[in-house]
């Protein structure tokens, strides 16, 4: 498993860190929560997941979606590795590894400022 998130819509310059980025310092024990300025959208075209936020959107892949679409300030992100580790039941995969995944994908949006505590 490996989340992934890319670009997909780009304006000139380089993205600032959002001040409360530097707060939101993942850890298992963080309880992420999209932004109120992002929203998670299903396209219908490609079949796929994207975040959108003013004047840009990205892309994820499924792994990314699956976790994302947990990230509604109910669960943290131990409880967000450990639902995942369920939902691929049957699968081999190694826990501390989905773990790890999630507190990188949880730390790259909370940098782009689309968390909140």
């Amino acid at each position: 498993m490996s989340a992934k998130v890319d670009e997909r819509v780009e304006t000139p310059g380089d993205v600032p860190l959002e001040p409360s980025a530097r707060s939101l310092e993942p850890s298992p024990s963080f309880v992420p929560r999209l932004a109120k300025k992002a929203r998670l959208r299903h396209d219908r075209h490609s079949g796929g997941w994207m975040i959108i936020y003013p004047e840009r959107g990205l892309t994820l892949n499924e792994s990314a979606a699956e976790i994302v679409k947990r990230c509604d300030g109910t669960r943290t992100v131990a409880q967000i590795a450990a639902e995942i580790v369920r939902a691929i039941d049957g699968q081999e995969v190694d826990p501390a590894q989905v773990e790890r995944d999630v507190v990188e994908l949880v730390g790259e949006l909370a940098r782009k400022g689309l968390l909140e505590r």
